[in-house]
């Protein structure tokens, strides 16, 4: 095990969220070692406003500590929608209800594997942010096929993923900044490399180009929102324009 910054010790390959000490420095760790990550969180929320429906439900897959569907919530008081946030970890899920209880949203968490459950009718958006990179092809595949199925029409995916360049020579440099920017966020060197030894073979990342040939497969109308290097953002728009 080694020290990936934060109190989170992880080993090569074994990155997980099912982790006590992860679920608790989370919000930290995130903020910090993800690009824009707080910008994002607040870009997504007042995205969601044109895709709510009154009676209709917003469905966050790896909602992790409830950070998206308070942000939802914030921008948009007063709209009658219901909130359903699906994580696998139940450490993640324990942080999500206190402080989506002391925001005072009601939100029903659940602890599944999000392609095993379905979405509920009337779900008019979905968000996924820095989840489906964690699965392989296939089971991403599954997730968009049963996003598309699920969402009223005109409804929503808002999707945020690590991607690989679509120019391959672009993977060094965006690497290498990416690595500078943990580091003038305060990491040590040390915990940058480990924390890129644990996510090996844990984090999956696909070109952003095969990401939207996928979405466009599976019936979805994708518009780049966001892009920070090798971190995009995409509003996916259920139907024909």
């Amino acid at each position: 095990m080694a020290d990936v910054g934060d109190g989170i010790a992880a080993a090569k390959g074994a990155w997980t969220f099912k982790d006590g000490a992860v679920a608790t420095s989370f919000d930290r760790h995130v903020s910090l070692s993800v690009p824009e990550y707080d910008g994002v969180q607040r870009l997504v929320a007042r995205l969601a406003t044109y895709f709510l429906v009154d009676g209709g439900t917003v469905v966050d897959w790896g909602c992790s500590t409830g950070r998206t569907i308070a942000e939802v919530a914030r921008e948009n008081p007063g709209r009658r929608v219901s909130y359903l946030g699906i994580d696998e970890s139940q450490e993640m899920l324990a942080r999500a209800a206190v402080r989506l209880r002391d925001a005072e949203v009601d939100a029903d968490l659940r602890a599944l594997p999000l392609r095993l459950v379905p979405l509920p009718a009337g779900t008019c958006l979905v968000t996924a942010l820095y989840v489906l990179q964690f699965l392989p092809p296939e089971a991403r595949r599954e997730a968009l096929l049963a996003a598309a199925a699920g969402l009223s029409e005109g409804g929503a995916l808002i999707l945020v993923e690590k991607v690989l360049p679509d120019d391959p020579e672009l993977c060094g440099p965006f690497q290498d900044i990416l690595w500078d920017e943990k580091l003038d966020g305060g990491y040590r060197p040390e915990e940058v490399q480990a924390k890129a030894h644990s996510l090996r073979g844990v984090l999956r990342p696909l070109s952003a180009a095969s990401v939207e040939r996928t979405l466009a497969a599976c019936g979805f109308r994708a518009t780049r929102f966001w892009q920070h290097l090798s971190f995009v953002g995409w509003v996916c728009v259920k139907g024909a324009p």
